[in-house]
């Protein structure tokens, strides 16, 4: 998040972190108040145990903590990305690789953003050529 500092960005992989820890710092009060972001990479590497101690904080999320888990690819066969899809309060978001023929579009879209237009010095404009892949 804009603005991150150690308190309010946690980062944790999957194949070294217990569930019981991210759950401690999902359910613990943020000191400074504010937003914070919980996010575990590599979350499929994480044994079915430990995934399990995860499931009640998906149901009552702390609405000023997101948790986001990633990975490049999820079996949602698994009790715990079944859980993740049942809950009301959690999301599972699929972002596919773009195809070649889909890139240009996609670099026009991002250069020509709102979000990009505040990132550049006043009076830039993307060119058509610096869009070409």
């Amino acid at each position: 998040p804009e603005g991150a500092d150690e308190f309010s960005l946690q980062v944790f992989d999957g194949a070294e972190v217990s569930g019981a820890t991210v759950r401690q710092r999902l359910e613990t009060l943020s000191l400074f108040g504010g937003r914070r972001l919980i996010h575990v990479r590599n979350i499929s590497a994480m044994s079915a145990g430990e995934q399990d101690a995860l499931k009640p904080y998906l149901d009552r999320p702390d609405p000023q903590t997101q948790l986001l888990m990633t990975d490049r690819s999820i079996d949602g066969r698994k009790s715990f990305f079944k859980a993740i899809k049942a809950s009301a309060q959690a999301e599972v978001v699929e972002l596919k690789p773009l195809r070649p023929q889909e890139l240009p579009g996609w670099v026009e879209r991002r250069a020509t953003s709102p979000a990009a237009a505040r990132r550049r010095p006043a009076g830039a404009a993307p060119t058509p050529p610096a869009m070409e892949c």
